[in-house]
C-alpha cells in the first residue's frame, strides 16, 4: 500500500454524486478488491474502496419494488446483501445480481433504523424506530428470529457486536450492554444531564460515546459501565463516532472533525475546513478513515489516518526459515526519496514446522535513498540480509 500524501488528515480521494442521499455505507473484504458500499433511500452503489471506481449498483426508483418503503441499513456477506428499511422490513438480496431473493415484511413494527452481521457466527442483529433491539440467526436467505429486548427508553442510534455483548446508544441518553446470547441486560448508563448519543465505538477496554447537544465525550468501562473519563469539549451535535487501536474519530453536522487519544480523550488533529456539513458516517480501515458530507453533493472523503506513506506486508524465506515482515516507512521529502534509516521491521518466524510463533523487533542501519516508486520492492530485498543476520544471531544463541 502507497500513499501519496503524508499528513494525518489529507484527503486522498474524493467521491461526489449529487444523487447521493446516505443511509449507509459499508466496506467489506469479500471479494478481491477491498469494496465500499452506499446505500441510498432506494439505489445501491457499489466500487472499489482504494480508488472509488464505480463498480455496479442498482436502483428501485421506477420498478415499484419498494413502493412507499425506502432503505435504511445494510449488511454484506459472501453470496448475500441484507437491508433494512423505513416500513420495518427487511429484504436479501443477491449479492452479484441484486435480485431481491426474500422480503421479510414484519421483522420489525417500525423503522428498522440499525442493522450488523457477524459473519462468522451466522448472526445478524437489528434495532428499530419501535426500540426494540433483535437477534436473528441466518442461513442464505433465511432469517430466524432468535431474541428480542427493550431495554432502551429510546429507539436506538448505533449500534456494536462486540466480546459477547450488544452495545447500544440511543436518544435518550442511554449506553446499554446486553448479552448477545440472550438478550439479557448487563448494564445500563445515562449520565446526568444527557440527552441524545448518535454513535458509539467499542474496544477491548471501552465504550466510547458522545453526547450530541451537550458536546461531552464519554469513555465507560466495558465490563460494567462505569464512567472512564469525559471531556466536555467534544463537538457540538456529534453525529458519528469511530476508532482504531490508537484513536477516536468524531464528526459533528457543522462540519468539525476531530481525532482524539483514546486513552484520555485529548485531541490530536481537528479540521473544519474540508466538510461544509454534516458528518455522518465515520469508517476506519487500513490507515484511512472514510467520512460521509452531506450538502448539495453528497460526497465521500478518504483522508489518512496518521502520517504513514509506505507499508509493505510479505513473506519472506530466509535460509528456510519462514518470516512474515512488515515495514512502516516516513516520507522524507517531496523528491520522492526514502531514507531506510530507522526503518523499524516487526517480523514473525517459525522454524522446521513449528507452529509457535516469535516476534522480532529489527532496525536497519542503512542510509542510502532509493527512488520512491521501486523502494517497496528494494526494501524487501534488502531486509533478506538483514533478518538473515537476526537468524543467525539467533541460532548461534541457541547453540
Amino acid at each position: 500500500m502507497v500513499s501519496n500524501e503524508n499528513e494525518r488528515g489529507d484527503v486522498i480521494e474524493m467521491l461526489e454524486n449529487e444523487d447521493f442521499n446516505y443511509h449507509d455505507v459499508v466496506i467489506d473484504r469479500l471479494e478481491d478488491d477491498k469494496i465500499l458500499w452506499v446505500l441510498d433511500f432506494d439505489e445501491i452503489y457499489k466500487y472499489r474502496a482504494d480508488d472509488f471506481e464505480y463498480l455496479d449498483g442498482e436502483s428501485w426508483l421506477s420498478t415499484g419494488d419498494l413502493d412507499d418503503d425506502t432503505f435504511r441499513a445494510m449488511e454484506t456477506t459472501e453470496d448475500y446483501i441484507y437491508i433494512s428499511s423505513s416500513e420495518g422490513g427487511l429484504r436479501v438480496l443477491d449479492r452479484d445480481t441484486f435480485e431481491i431473493l426474500e422480503y421479510y415484511e414484519d421483522a420489525h413494527e417500525d423503522t428498522t433504523t440499525l442493522l450488523e452481521i457477524d459473519n462468522d457466527n451466522n448472526e445478524m442483529f437489528t434495532a428499530s424506530g419501535d426500540e426494540s433491539v433483535k437477534k436473528w440467526s441466518i442461513d442464505g436467505v433465511t432469517v430466524t428470529e432468535e431474541w428480542e429486548h427493550t431495554h432502551q427508553s429510546s429507539s436506538a442510534n448505533s449500534m456494536v457486536i462486540d466480546d459477547g455483548q450488544v452495545y447500544t446508544c440511543n436518544g435518550n441518553g442511554e449506553v446499554i450492554s446486553a448479552d448477545r446470547e440472550d438478550g439479557s441486560e448487563n448494564w445500563l448508563e445515562q449520565p446526568d444531564g444527557t440527552d441524545i448519543f448518535r454513535g458509539i465505538a467499542v474496544d477491548e477496554l471501552r465504550v466510547y460515546t458522545a453526547n450530541s447537544s451537550s458536546n461531552i465525550l464519554y469513555a465507560f468501562d466495558k465490563t460494567d459501565g462505569s464512567e472512564d473519563w469525559a471531556k466536555d469539549d467534544a463537538p457540538t451535535q456529534t453525529e458519528a463516532i469511530a476508532i482504531d487501536d490508537e484513536y477516536i474519530y468524531l464528526g459533528d453536522n457543522t462540519g468539525n472533525f476531530e481525532i482524539r487519544d483514546k486513552t484520555a480523550g485529548d485531541i490530536v488533529w481537528e479540521d473544519s475546513e474540508v466538510n461544509e456539513d454534516s458528518d455522518d458516517i465515520i469508517i476506519v480501515e487500513d490507515g484511512y478513515f472514510y467520512q460521509t458530507e452531506d450538502d448539495d453533493n453528497e460526497r465521500i472523503y478518504k483522508r489518512l489516518t496518521g502520517n504513514e506513506t509506505a507499508v509493505r506486508s510479505t513473506d519472506i524465506d530466509v535460509d528456510g526459515v519462514e518470516i512474515d515482515f512488515e515495514a512502516t516507512i516516513d516520507w522524507i521529502n517531496e523528491n520522492e526519496e526514502l531514507d531506510l534509516d530507522g526503518v523499524e521491521c516487526i517480523v514473525e518466524y517459525r522454524e522446521d514446522g513449528e507452529t509457535t510463533w516469535e516476534e522480532i523487533t529489527i532496525t536497519t542501519t542503512s542510509s542510502a535513498p532509493f527512488d520512491f516508486q521501486s523502494t517497496i520492492d528494494e526494501l524487501e530485498e534488502f531486509t533478506r540480509y538483514e533478518l538473515r543476520a537476526v537468524v543467525q544471531e539467533r541460532e548461534e544463541m541457541e547453540d
